[in-house]
């Protein structure tokens, strides 16, 4: 997994994930910007999360390579993702707690949730 790598995405435009993932080798553009990531991963902030949840979210769409995108809040224990299938994109997981598992079909991995946030004490209360 890396972070903060420069992505191409279908429409012509640039964006930095947080994270992204690639199996084999990762192709680059002209500018050296990645262009075949597997899954994007997001962490949402009160400062990015409607972007990263709209017109980011359908920009990785648009990218061929990309199987899923995993938003995650930085405030909650509450992860999101979306994965492509044959039909078009979905939600296909939303956990709201650090207990369940996380699937990525796309690329044959697990992910426990308790995982992405440890080290984290407690969250803010509203």
């Amino acid at each position: 997994m890396t972070s903060n790598r420069r992505l191409s995405t279908a429409d012509g435009l640039y964006t930095y994930a947080d994270g992204s993932v690639f199996c084999g080798e990762m192709t680059f553009g002209a500018d050296q910007t990645a262009q075949n990531p597997v899954v994007i991963v997001e962490v949402l902030s009160d400062s990015t999360r409607t972007y990263d949840r709209t017109e980011k979210l359908e920009r990785y769409k648009t990218i061929p390579s990309l199987r899923h995108v995993v938003l995650v809040e930085q405030d909650a224990p509450d992860v999101e993702v979306w994965s492509r299938s044959d039909a078009g994109w979905s939600r296909t997981v939303h956990v709201a707690g650090t207990d369940p598992t996380i699937r990525l079909p796309g690329i044959g991995v697990e992910l426990d949730a308790g995982e992405l946030y440890e080290g984290a004490e407690r969250f803010p209360t509203a």
